[in-house]
């Protein structure tokens, strides 16, 4: 009896509780979001973009140097110019995409905030913190983008460089030697409890450095997750545990790998920028050129390197050197899944065997649904000919699609061979 009195004394309170979460989520709707306006900062730039205006012929749109279109049924953006251009133009021309990313973000945020302003608050707290490390150029870029779309330079500030952070990356690179001698590297982008939204190529043509494509779901993400750089240069990244590090100040991941992307033109160079950068994530790199590929292990502290040595080298989600974290479900068995697959084909592995190759179940994650392979891609360094899987989860297993690195940036070069790979029967 002495239980029962305390347990109606509990419900009352608790109900009330219950009744207040209730009510607080009520009232967080997508529709209910509104996005901060920007006011444009001071810049030498921004009265002769604004004089600019969207223009359609061939059904590409124009704006100014910079253009989408649709190939295949991928989007392709193409961004020229100096940082302040490019992120003028690449909001001007994602306007309602990138609204519409940033109301979907703000959204999660006050969701998991109860509806209260306590989790906005303080991402922008930690975006202030590290917006230091930024390098100057991305930080200009960023100011283009809020001018070009109309949304506050701070809560692009938080959704860039905090957001993509609260997702875990649990990806499979492989490369691979073909009958030619060439290296061929496949990069899987999986993701945990991530929308599957389309995939994008955002093609860079910037006034300093290296042109580069970035494989992206993220309208106005300025940083990159997968990119291959007209050099031939490619590079994935992978998480380990998140339990593996700490919060540490310093140039946010992704921005410091789209730098990477934009200034090496080999293995050597990407690792010598990563190691000299202010590092703040705990993640593992594999990094392919012409010639070879290698892994880079990291945190905030400690940095490593793997060099491949055979005719082929994979990573999932585990550490070969480091101990800085615990390995991924999984990982080992996506390992050995790849492994197995390259020993039955050692000496035939081609594009389309490297696609069979990615179709695997344990590599699809086709036994973990939270975790989603959003997409695929393909890169052939001698040639800069790549290949993107970028539909309905799992990607790799829809069809492939060709494209060429010089061609879309240039106008030359001829589209890969094959051009497009049919969906897993």
């Amino acid at each position: 009896m002495a239980i029962s009195n305390g347990i109606q004394k509990l419900i009352p309170p608790f109900l009330v509780i219950i009744a207040s979460i209730s009510l607080l989520l009520g009232c967080v709707s997508k529709a209910n979001i509104e996005i901060p306006t920007s006011q444009p900062l001071p810049h030498p730039r921004l009265i002769s973009m604004q004089s600019l205006a969207l223009q359609e012929k061939d059904n590409v749109t124009y704006f100014g140097k910079s253009r989408r279109y649709y190939k295949n049924g991928i989007l392709v953006v193409v961004l020229s110019g100096e940082p302040y251009e490019i992120g003028y133009s690449r909001g001007a021309l994602l306007r309602d995409e990138i609204r519409d990313w940033v109301k979907y973000l703000i959204y999660l945020v006050k969701r998991n905030s109860l509806g209260l302003s306590y989790g906005e608050n303080l991402l922008r707290e930690r975006a202030k913190e590290v917006e230091e490390f930024i390098p100057p150029e991305y930080r200009e870029e960023l100011q283009g983008l809020s001018a070009g779309s109309g949304i506050d330079y701070d809560v692009l500030l938080v959704v860039n460089i905090l957001a993509p952070i609260i997702i875990d990356v649990a990806c499979t690179s492989i490369v691979v030697k073909s009958p030619d001698a060439s290296l061929l590297r496949s990069r899987n982008l999986d993701l945990r409890n991530h929308p599957a939204l389309p995939a994008g190529l955002y093609f860079y043509k910037p006034t300093n450095g290296h042109a580069f494509v970035s494989i992206s779901h993220i309208p106005g993400f300025i940083g990159t997750r997968t990119a291959f750089n007209e050099t031939g240069l490619n590079i994935g990244a992978h998480d380990i545990s998140r339990s593996s590090g700490k919060y540490v100040k310093g140039e946010p991941e992704f921005i410091l790998r789209r730098e990477v992307a934009q200034y090496a033109g080999s293995v050597k160079e990407a690792g010598q920028i990563l190691k000299a950068a202010q590092r703040s994530g705990t993640k593992m790199w594999l990094v392919a050129d012409s010639k070879t590929a290698g892994i880079y292990e990291f945190n905030s502290e400690k940095f490593a390197y793997y060099e491949m040595v055979e005719d082929y080298l994979i990573l999932t989600n585990h550490t070969r050197i480091l101990n800085i974290g615990r390995a991924y479900e999984n990982s080992f068995d996506r390992y050995n899944e790849a492994k197995a697959f390259w020993v039955e084909h050692q000496g035939e592995m081609n594009i389309n065997t490297l696609i069979d190759l990615n179709r695997g179940n344990e590599i699809c994650w086709t036994k973990i649904p939270r975790v989603t392979n959003l997409h695929s891609a393909i890169f052939r360094a001698d040639t800069l000919d790549f290949w993107i899987a970028a539909g309905p989860p799992p990607a790799t297993r829809g069809r492939w699609v060709g494209f060429n690195l010089k061609k879309e940036l240039y106008g030359s070069g001829n589209d890969p061979e094959p051009l497009i790979v049919p969906a897993a029967k």
